[in-house]
């Protein structure tokens, strides 16, 4: 009986340790070259901002990560969105320098 516990307790551990969880990047570009980080998530519980470097690339309340194409003939040509874990992206938010502002915020808008 010991033994069969044993058994299954070191065949689940096996499992567990399968593979290491990973997501690639969810845009076809090269960060750093072919598009940037615009804003992280906000950190900050208050009213300030705070990316996860403490750091100000964030503003109050943002819930996602922003990632830029460095011109508007980039944006024109587009780029693809690709899920970052196995499935398919189910939204995408897309805007420019010419879409109106809201609070400070950009308006989304579709293509």
């Amino acid at each position: 009986m010991i033994r069969r516990l044993c058994a299954c307790l070191l065949g689940s551990a096996s499992l567990a340790a399968a593979e290491p969880f990973s997501l690639d990047f969810p845009v076809d570009c090269t960060l750093g070259e072919t598009c940037y980080i615009q804003q992280y998530v906000d950190h900050d519980p208050g009213p300030g901002a705070r990316d996860f470097t403490c750091q100000g690339l964030s503003y109050d309340g943002h819930k996602g990560t922003d990632i830029a194409l460095p011109t508007l003939a980039a944006m024109a040509q587009g780029v693809r969105v690709r899920a970052a874990a196995p499935g398919i992206p189910i939204r995408c938010h897309f805007h420019d320098t010419r879409t109106p502002r809201r609070g400070g915020r950009p308006a989304a808008r579709r293509p």
